[in-house]
Formats: C-alpha cells, sequence, structure tokens
C-alpha cells in the first residue's frame, strides 16, 4: 500500500509538470544581401511574418534616418539581430547561380505572456 501511495504522488507530480506553459516563440528570417561589386556593404532583409503585401521592402532601414543599416559581415547583421533578443536556431544556402548565394538565417524569440494571449485570441 505504501509503495502505491507513493508511485500514485510520483505520478501526479510528473502529470503536474507535463502541464506547465511552454514558452511561445515567435520567428523571423533574414537573408543577407550583398556585397556588391560596388560596394563591400551588406545590407539584410528581415522577414517577421506580419507583412501581407509581397511587394514590401524588407530591407533593413535606419529609423532616425531611413537609410539602409548597412554591415560589414555577415556576422555583424547576426549578431545585430542577438542584441535585439533574437537566438540564431538556422542556417542555410540558397543557390541561384554560380555567382548569387542567399544566405538565409532562422531566429527565435521568446514571446512575452501578453503578446501569446492576443495571437491566441486572433
Amino acid at each position: 500500500m505504501k509503495k502505491l501511495s507513493i508511485l500514485v504522488f510520483s505520478l501526479g507530480l510528473s502529470l503536474t509538470s507535463l502541464a506547465q506553459e511552454q514558452p511561445k516563440y515567435e520567428y523571423c528570417e533574414m537573408v543577407t544581401l550583398g556585397p556588391s561589386i560596388f560596394s563591400h556593404y551588406f545590407t539584410i532583409e528581415v522577414d517577421y511574418g506580419n507583412e501581407k503585401e509581397l511587394r514590401v521592402d524588407k530591407r533593413l532601414k535606419d529609423p532616425e534616418t531611413g537609410e539602409l543599416r548597412r554591415f560589414y559581415s555577415r556576422i555583424e547583421a547576426v549578431n545585430f539581430l542577438a542584441r535585439q533578443g533574437w537566438e540564431l536556431v538556422e542556417v542555410f544556402t540558397m543557390v541561384h547561380n554560380e555567382t548569387l548565394h542567399n544566405y538565409h538565417y532562422i531566429f527565435k524569440k521568446q514571446m512575452e505572456e501578453n503578446e501569446a494571449k492576443e495571437i491566441e485570441e486572433q
């Protein structure tokens, strides 16, 4: 009987831990563009998944000047998003021809509790 009550208690604890709320994440994709033959800078496009228009310019711009934000390397761009709380999940390359390779970076960020509830209500 004592073993049965310990087993039931242990099972109850494990079920309680399974029922805990799992963190919710939002994702974004960053694509590096460049450098061009006229510049040694990279620009990036960031898709946060909230644009409904296909022709929206997703290149990252400086909010103060409106000019394209330029990076000296792909890693500088990755670090820029990491400083904003984004965690790198995966990287892959799309090869279009022998000279054009696009590097895609998938990031995730834990959502605040109120943001997750807003999305669930939609």
